[in-house]
């Protein structure tokens, strides 16, 4: 078996130099698709041996012509598939959420959520949630992928009362516009009626885990925003979409039409 010590340009797996392509991404190997086809040809020119002499040379070199041609047309679709393949690679690249991960950077990712997800799982029984959230900040910085931890949904949820609590001091600090308002609005009403309704999928220990927090949420609500308990439903026709999930745009209209009542 041949030693796979060549990497693949576009997703880095090792592969015989001399594989036509890419055996994981079907990546175009010019090396090795170039010998493939040299082998072919050289197959085909072993077979002129049956042929006379004079039909043979006639053969060979209108094959010559051929085969000259054929070479440098091959030659040419090889670079432009690359070409494309290559170009394609970097536009969806730019547009995902996440680069496209070698091999190797995937083994590294997998290598460090093994590592790191059981101090996530620590922080969480320990209800240490400010370290958990600088934790989980600096490896999104570092660009980890963290959705597929177990509390993630719970974390997302820490992280609107974070954000809530942090608009509110600068509020304090700054007063209000329209665009901190309706982040505000936005930020408490999805702990109300997303996250507190339910439509998060947060299990029994996590929205008890969540309680005291959005106490202060409701707080914040009545005493900045004055909302009432007796208003939710008006409000959150609103706010909400179709599918019971507070907008963004609607939240921003709200805060536009009620910035004076705001304190």
């Amino acid at each position: 078996m041949a030693e796979k010590n060549h990497k693949c340009p576009n997703c880095g797996a090792k592969i015989d130099k001399l594989d036509a392509s890419c055996p994981y991404c079907g990546y175009i190997n010019v090396e090795g698709a170039e010998k493939k086809y040299m082998d072919e040809l050289e197959e085909v020119r072993s077979k002129l041996d049956v042929v006379d002499d004079e039909a043979r040379e006639d053969y060979a070199k209108g094959l010559g012509s051929i085969v000259r041609v054929i070479v440098v047309a091959v030659v040419i679709m090889i670079c432009v598939i690359s070409l494309i393949l290559i170009t394609y690679s970097n536009v969806r690249s730019k547009k995902a959420d996440a680069d496209l991960h070698s091999g190797e950077d995937i083994l590294q990712e997998m290598t460090w959520k093994k590592e790191n997800y059981p101090k996530f799982d620590k922080m969480y029984e320990d209800h240490d949630y400010e370290g958990l959230y600088e934790t989980v900040e600096n490896a999104r910085i570092e660009k980890y992928s963290v959705y597929d931890w177990q509390h993630y949904d719970f974390y997302e949820a820490y992280c609107y009362y974070i954000y809530a609590k942090e608009h509110c001091e600068t509020i304090d600090k700054q007063g209000w516009t329209e665009n901190r308002g309706g982040l505000l609005v936005y930020e408490c009403l999805v702990c109300i009626f997303e996250i507190g309704d339910g439509k998060r999928g947060l299990d029994d220990d996590e929205l008890k885990r969540l309680e005291p927090y959005y106490s202060e949420i409701e707080d914040i609500v009545t005493n900045k925003l004055m909302i009432s308990k007796e208003s939710y439903e008006e409000v959150r026709n609103a706010v909400c979409d179709e599918y019971g999930n507070v907008s963004l745009d609607a939240c921003d209209a709200y805060a536009k039409e009620h910035l004076s009542e705001f304190r």
